[in-house]
């Protein structure tokens, strides 16, 4: 058989094999024995003519040029398909640019060849700006781009929301990959769409003025927890003294004194973008409304501020590693153009953490004020492995800090203005930079401080169960997945931090992760659980419209029948029907919560549901045995004995008939529940019917026993849906939590249906204690469930 030739039990690949080796073939002279022993082996000639010698070699040469012109037959790829397959674009471009150096030579080669003429650039394209950043500008439109949105829209999937244009979600068919980095490594949101007021003057007016807006239930924000250890602060804000029925947006405080010898201080304010407006214009008015437009100066800082979160238990070594702190011992600063104040202090807090396994163990809400060196001057780091093993003498130091924590780490340059905008400046740029790598004698080693370098003011703000206002993180999760870190910077310095905290080995989460951190904590998430508010309203009216046309796509028979299902609202929570609010239908909710200057002066006309919040107010409704006119008067009581504490006469009375309790739904029995699903309270057989099947379900019996005997079975199987009387809230965020392994959800209950489910409770003696069923609304099946209220 010939050589190449190949038989039909060869695999495909065995065949392309077989014939490249024949290609690559170069021939040669086929000499006998006897003419090998006729020659002598070392006879050499002592002259050589030309002429014999060519004519001998002449086969060698023929069979030399036949196998390259086979060979170079045989090239049948091409410079883009000798990438590997995950680099490939699906059609290739003309333009060498888009290969990698190694490979432009031989695309340029193969272009001449094919006599390719070069693309005309269509008009589009002539007429652009010559400025890339003059482009990005022309292209944002209406919605504001973050720093970090080239690399995020080509890596996630993008949305428009909230006048910004935010990464969604990773362009992954799974959220359980994001989940579990949030959970065993760590996972970084660009939050810097977050609106920033800073709001300067003496220390007794800047609390007077936020008494008379916040919630008078919560802690001060001019307690000395906050004041003393610089630590951030949370609370909610209500258009000004309309308490409790117009709540804005929760919102985080930080406290800095401008001068220490005086008692003047600052805080700085971020607020979600979705309530940034309605925040600045309470402001505003309850300054005049207080006359203390003299003494307190609001500014909008929203342009200022770029804010990082890191969660997960690798999140603090993930910042040890990247952050670089500022040294002057070793590294001198008489040269340097731009120096910001050095808080020694908070470097030695931050030096003591660096064998720290999680930032839970801290004290909550601390502020460090660090000064770091460019990112970009010791680019790419990597976080080592992480180890359970601490050494004896950081233990003793980190035991030492968490006993007596400084006062004064929380000070840094970058509440400077003129600070900033000379660090904005300055920046060099990353050309200069990749000059002085080029000129590195060994080429990887990192780049050493020069005069002309910046120094970089930032601060960390340690998170606890995500820092929501007077919320307790559910006891079955983990403090590793939910803690972390808030990492603020001066604007322009966003893509230098992103990359090195992106190399170093962080997660990118979008939208849908940030809400799935709060879900998993069993914590509500602004503005997804907030009824109520303008906020709220907006988003619910935005998925309502969404549904409703992947609804109307569909065909009637591969779409759920709502009218046969008994749902009256299947696209939003109608909590304005739960509690009997009448909406003209002339006028949008969305138009009745519009906030403006003549809307915090005049008694709103339109009646809208409120939030029962507070520890004190929800332990009040936990603990109260009374009729529901009882217990209204009994928290008016209440709340009036809060605003008098603040010398605040408020101008809203309490009804309790259209307030709302945030409550978290722990499911006793499988079933996911889904968005807007509908929350009942269970009648007594019902109750006991399920009672008996969870009963014998622990102690693994399959016989179920009704109390009331066999007509209280049939009475529980023929009215599988409950009375719409029986309605008492609806879920805002459901689905199945990867914590718990089962169906989990927020919601919103009304309160007088929450009074009526605990007298139930105690007249009946239930052992389980508020014990609900939950109907997903594409489904006629009702699941058992607890309650827990949310503070």
């Amino acid at each position: 058989m010939k050589k190449g030739a190949s038989n039909d039990n060869n695999t495909s690949k065995d065949k392309k094999r077989a014939k490249t080796a024949v290609q690559r073939t170069i021939e040669t002279h086929g000499f006998t024995a006897e003419d090998t022993s006729s020659h002598k082996a070392n006879y050499i000639p002592r002259t050589i003519d030309v002429v014999d010698f060519a004519e001998a070699r002449a086969f060698e040469i023929n069979a030399m040029n036949d196998a390259l012109e086979r060979a170079n037959q045989a090239k049948n790829s091409r410079a883009a398909q000798t990438l590997p397959r995950h680099l490939r674009r699906r059609a290739a471009s003309h333009n060498v640019k888009r290969l990698p150096v190694r490979l432009r030579k031989k695309a340029i080669d193969e272009m001449e060849l094919d006599n390719t003429a070069p693309k005309k650039q269509n008009r589009r394209k002539r007429r652009r700006l010559g400025s890339l950043s003059a482009e990005y500008k022309r292209r944002q439109g209406n919605k504001k781009w973050l720093e970090t949105h080239m690399w995020h829209s080509k890596r996630m999937k993008m949305t428009e929301i909230w006048g910004y244009k935010l990464a969604e979600h990773p362009n992954e068919k799974s959220i359980k990959a994001s989940y579990r980095a949030s959970e065993h490594l760590s996972i970084i949101h660009d939050v810097s769409y977050f609106g920033w007021i800073k709001i300067s003057g003496d220390l007794n007016n800047i609390v007077k003025l936020f008494n008379s807006v916040t919630d008078p239930t919560l802690p001060s924000i001019g307690s000395e927890r906050y004041l003393s250890g610089k630590r951030q602060c949370s609370t909610f804000i209500y258009t000004y003294l309309k308490y409790p029925t117009h709540l804005v947006t929760p919102i985080n405080l930080l406290w800095m004194p401008i001068d220490t010898e005086d008692d003047n201080r600052h805080t700085l304010i971020w607020i979600h973008p979705s309530a940034f407006e309605e925040v600045l214009t309470t402001l505003e008015f309850a300054c005049e409304q207080l006359k203390l437009q003299d003494a307190i100066s609001i500014q909008n800082l929203q342009d200022e501020f770029l804010m990082f979160e890191l969660t997960g238990p690798r999140s603090t070594a993930l910042l040890q590693e990247v952050l670089d702190i500022y040294d002057e011992s070793s590294v001198p600063s008489n040269g340097m153009l731009l120096k910001p104040h050095v808080n020694d202090e908070a470097h030695r807090v931050w030096r003591s953490l660096r064998d720290l396994r999680t930032s839970t163990s801290l004290p909550p809400s601390i502020v460090l004020g660090l000064t770091v060196l460019d990112p970009r001057l010791r680019f790419p780091k990597k976080v080592p492995p992480r180890s359970n093993i601490i050494p004896v003498g950081s233990e003793r130091d980190v035991q030492d800090i968490l006993a007596n924590w400084p006062k004064n780490v929380a000070y840094s340059d970058l509440w400077n203005d003129n600070f900033r905008n000379a660090l904005r400046d300055s920046k060099v740029s990353d050309g200069d930079l990749d000059k002085r790598r080029s000129k590195l004698l060994v080429p990887g080693q990192k780049l050493l401080l020069q005069p002309e370098d910046s120094l970089i003011p930032i601060l960390l703000i340690q998170r606890d169960g995500i820092n929501m206002p007077a919320q307790s993180v559910r006891k079955t999760s983990s403090p590793e997945f939910i803690g972390g870190w808030n990492i603020v910077l001066p604007a322009g310095w966003g893509m230098a931090f992103w990359k090195s905290f992106i190399f170093a080995g962080a997660w990118v989460g979008g939208l849908r992760e940030r809400h799935n951190h709060h879900f998993e904590s069993g914590i509500s998430c602004f503005p997804y659980d907030f009824p109520g508010t303008k906020s709220f309203e907006n988003f619910s009216n935005g998925q309502k419209k969404k549904a409703q046309l992947e609804y109307n796509a569909r065909p009637p028979a591969k779409r759920p029948n709502f009218k046969k299902l008994q749902v009256d609202s299947p696209f939003e929570q109608p909590f304005y029907q739960l509690v009997e609010i009448k909406i003209d239908q002339t006028k949008s909710l969305d138009k009745i919560l519009e906030v403006n200057s003549m809307d915090i002066i005049e008694e709103p006309k339109d009646q809208i549901p409120w939030l029962l919040q507070g520890t004190k107010n929800i332990h009040l409704l936990e603990n109260f045995e009374n009729l529901s006119g009882e217990f209204s008067q009994a928290l008016s009581t209440q709340i009036m004995q809060t605003f008098n504490s603040r010398d605040i006469n408020p101008e809203n009375e309490v009804d309790m008939s259209k307030a709302l309790v945030r409550v978290r739904i722990e499911f006793l029995a499988r079933g996911l529940p889904g968005p807007n699903a509908i929350i009942y309270k269970a009648d007594k057989n019902k109750y006991d019917y399920w009672a008996n099947v969870l009963k014998n379900k622990k102690n693994n019996s399959s016989n179920i026993e009704i109390g009331s005997g066999q007509e209280g079975t049939e009475k529980v199987q023929s009215s599988p849906l409950p009375p719409k009387s029986d309605i008492i809230g609806y879920v805002t965020t459901g689905q199945f939590s990867f914590s718990q392994g089962h169906g989990f959800a927020i919601g919103c209950c009304s309160v007088t249906g929450i009074l009526d489910l605990l007298k139930i409770q105690r007249s009946e003696q239930r052992k389980i204690k508020k014990f609900v069923l939950v109907r997903k609304i594409t489904s006629i099946i009702c699941q058992p469930a607890t309650l827990e209220f949310l503070s």
